[in-house]
């Protein structure tokens, strides 16, 4: 029976798949079996998993609750189902900030910097930039459009305002 095992002989009944586990009908064995990664159950004797919805992911085995899944982080998004580990949570483009948590897409996270600021993927130094947050073009430079990952020096004799 889908969702029902016996490890005993001579019973009278199986027995549900405890929480966290399951038995499928192409499950040989007829043992339960843990959820794998990406997946909970928090329900008795099922035949199958439940999986993290978008936005979310979980790198436990055998989860036996939703509350598993982790959020993705702000200035990220998910469109993944089932997701298994935080690397499906991927970054707003440059130009753009997010500061929703758990989102399944970059529409409603995703919003592009304001005139006068940017956001570029790397700083100077080469590291990643926070997704959540755009910089202010610094003196000397500017930015005149929204959503751009980068500001424009000013040319000889002006000077930038921001």
């Amino acid at each position: 029976h889908p969702g029902k095992t016996q490890d005993q002989t001579g019973q009278a009944k199986c027995q549900d798949c405890i929480v966290g586990k399951y038995i499928s009908i192409a499950n040989a064995k007829e043992e339960c079996v843990e959820c794998g990664k990406g997946k909970y159950q928090n329900e008795q004797g099922k035949e199958n998993c439940k999986g993290c919805k978008q936005g979310t992911w979980s790198n436990t085995k055998g989860a036996n609750d939703e509350s598993y899944c982790q959020y993705c982080n702000a200035g990220t998004y998910s469109s993944a189902e089932a997701a298994k580990t935080i690397a499906s949570c991927i970054e707003c483009p440059p130009g753009r900030k997010g500061s929703v948590t758990g989102a399944n897409s970059s529409e409603i996270t995703c919003r592009d910097c304001q005139v006068g600021q940017h956001r570029p993927s790397t700083n100077s130094s080469g590291m990643a930039t926070d997704p959540t947050n755009c910089i202010e073009c610094g003196v000397g430079t500017y930015q005149s459009e929204m959503g751009q990952p980068f500001c424009t020096k000013c040319d000889a004799g002006e000077a930038g305002t921001g």
